[in-house]
């Protein structure tokens, strides 16, 4: 197989994040690449008038999920973690009433295992708790996880000497988003990557 040919892979990417530039640091390795768990939260109350149905009578499921999403970023925040909604859908999604269905994606990031696992069960004990308080019905679905990458020790150790070399700091870590180096060090690889800022940190 070709993969067994293979020495060792190597990718300078751009940082696709904000801080490299904010510290001024030209050059950075890599260690590893953040786990993943990724879930679709599906949430089912009951439409109504928007006039005619007093707020305290309510099943909305779209202010069931805002809630969630905030104590979901609150909960990134405590576990200095990345938790993002990324994908909002609403029906029936007129300004005349309240949705009867909402959805929306949650994306929890983390290098640690144990930390992934945390956010887990703190999505679970969120949706489970908010869903009663409002009335909702709720269901998870698990659209992604992948546990944490780690890069070849030797390889992060060499790289870090070349980003010393070349810009006077060792500056070694994680990479949030997923690149081709993951699947490369997934597949059995030794890997290393090395950033380069983006430019107004996007």
């Amino acid at each position: 197989a070709i993969r067994d040919k293979l020495v060792a892979s190597a990718e300078l990417h751009i940082e696709q994040g904000p801080l490299l530039e904010a510290a001024g640091i030209r050059l950075a390795a890599l260690h590893g690449i953040l786990g993943v768990e990724r879930r679709l939260i599906r949430l089912k109350g009951q439409a109504c008038h928007a006039g005619a149905t007093p707020i305290p009578l309510r099943r909305d499921p779209t202010l069931a999920a805002a809630r969630m999403a905030l104590e979901l970023r609150a909960l990134g925040l405590r576990l200095n973690a990345f938790t993002t909604a990324g994908v909002w859908r609403v029906h029936p999604g007129v300004p005349t009433a309240v949705n009867g269905r909402t959805e929306f994606s949650m994306d929890m990031r983390h290098i640690d295992r144990a930390v992934l696992d945390q956010l887990v069960a703190g999505l679970d004990e969120i949706v489970g708790r908010v869903a009663a308080e409002e009335k909702v019905e709720a269901s998870i679905e698990v659209l992604w996880s992948i546990d944490p990458i780690a890069f070849h020790p030797d390889l992060v150790a060499f790289a870090a000497d070349i980003v010393e070399a070349r810009s006077g700091l060792r500056h070694i870590m994680p990479s949030g988003p997923m690149h081709d180096s993951a699947e490369m060090a997934r597949c059995g690889v030794p890997t290393i990557m090395m950033f380069t800022p983006s430019l107004y940190g996007l």
